[in-house]
């Protein structure tokens, strides 16, 4: 069964506790496993005729790291581009959230049309982290397969950052499992610092902001020179050398409204010239 309860803050949305049995009902008839790693499995699953994402933890010892993502989730209530937070369970963990979509980053190539609504994808992400980091967040786990991408019926590109389990408030430290924490070619989207114990704070995300620059423009048509330099140096490890979250937000935009100015220019001056043929 359902038990559902409000919650305390306006405009927030409420949430179901779910029981065991129904978790068990809802992995039996789940519609398609959409992720799977070492400590949880995320499916897809239908509450009430609506698609949602039901992520069930592997071990109980988790259930506390289930409970912050959900607080979170519920705090930023769908802003920074976050899926709605729908459920939780007091027992084994266990969280509900709405649905995104199936498509990441990791197929960007194929769901954008070219370059420049890549681009426009990809700032999509940067002012979702900008908005996260107001919050006073950190998502530390920021790469292709964590930023869903979407089509609405009106063409455009939606995206969606998702699974917020290692999001943490600014200055507190991440528990980094694992030996080689020194070695760059384990989880290389990660921040050096963060590996290494260090404190959350902005300049983490930007690392990783510039781990999925860099493989967007391995995709492109086109050489970007400039944006190398830009993912280049969002992964300097030195933090105090990265680019603030507006500063790459400024350039990208410029890649995104070039077209934009084009059409325009184009536009007067075939206006231009039927007005001097009449």
């Amino acid at each position: 069964m359902w038990c559902k309860t409000s919650t305390a803050g306006k405009g927030k949305v409420p949430f179901t506790v779910l029981t065991q049995e129904r978790i068990d009902s809802l992995t039996r008839d789940k519609q398609q496993v959409l992720g799977e790693g070492a400590s949880c499995r995320v499916l897809l699953v239908e509450v009430d005729g609506a698609p949602c994402c039901l992520k069930v933890a592997k071990e109980k010892r988790l259930k506390r790291l289930f409970q912050k993502e959900f607080d979170i989730l519920l705090e930023l209530n769908g802003a920074a581009g976050a899926p709605l937070a729908l459920g939780t369970s007091f027992g084994f963990p266990a969280l509900l959230t709405s649905f995104c979509g199936k498509s990441t980053f990791c197929e960007l190539s194929r769901v954008a049309s070219g370059d420049k609504e890549k681009f426009s994808a990809f700032l999509s992400l940067v002012k979702d982290v900008q908005q996260l980091h107001t919050f006073r967040y950190t998502h530390n786990d920021i790469k292709e397969n964590n930023v869903v991408v979407r089509r609405d019926p009106d063409g455009r590109l939606q995206v969606s950052l998702i699974d917020y389990g290692m999001a943490k408030p600014f200055g507190t430290k991440l528990k980094y499992a694992g030996n080689d924490r020194h070695n760059p070619s384990r989880h290389p989207w990660m921040a050096p610092e963060l590996k290494s114990g260090g404190a959350c704070q902005p300049p983490v995300d930007m690392y990783s902001l510039g781990f999925v620059l860099k493989n967007l423009l391995a995709t492109c048509e086109a050489r970007y020179p400039s944006l190398e330099v830009l993912a280049a140096t969002a992964m300097s490890p030195d933090p105090a050398d990265r680019p603030s979250v507006a500063k790459m937000a400024k350039s990208m935009r410029e890649y995104t409204v070039q077209d934009k100015k084009t059409k325009k220019s184009v536009f007067g001056k075939i206006l231009r010239f039927f007005s001097f043929r009449k």
